[in-house]
């Protein structure tokens, strides 16, 4: 079981995360829409901050705790910050296939397979896909 830690130090991490990555969080400059977007992801990473499921391992990379590991032979994955590469899987696939190339992006992020992502739980992928569309909304 991971450890949980409280709330006042999830908001700390997840603006280290911010300030770490170089995710722009002023949303008085968002429109209504991206600030929901925004709000969304950071409550989804606080959360997983707060229940010990994600943590910053250094300025370049977190490490994400499945909470439902059990099919996946894996009870983590490394997320790195987006190189170039990261942006070239975002053309991968289809013009509409968007969770395609949001796998194919987390793969690149991860060295885990795109195929691997498919087996993974939703309320995981929630969370992942909220590390990764907080720094490309952003």
């Amino acid at each position: 079981m991971a450890d949980k830690i409280d709330s006042e130090s999830a908001e700390l991490m997840f603006q280290q995360f911010c300030d770490d990555w170089h995710i722009k969080d002023d949303i008085s400059k968002f429109n209504a829409e991206d600030m929901d977007t925004f709000n969304q992801a950071k409550d989804r990473i606080i959360e997983a901050f707060e229940s010990g499921n994600l943590e910053i391992v250094d300025t370049k990379t977190l490490e994400y705790k499945f909470i439902f590991a059990e099919e996946l032979n894996c009870q983590s994955v490394k997320i790195r910050r987006p190189r170039g590469a990261t942006y070239m899987e975002a053309d991968a696939g289809k013009k509409d296939d968007n969770m395609k190339k949001m796998f194919y992006m987390l793969s690149e992020m991860t060295g885990k397979s795109a195929a691997f992502y498919s087996k993974v739980d939703a309320v995981d992928i929630k969370t992942i896909m909220a590390v990764t569309s907080l720094f490309f909304g952003s």
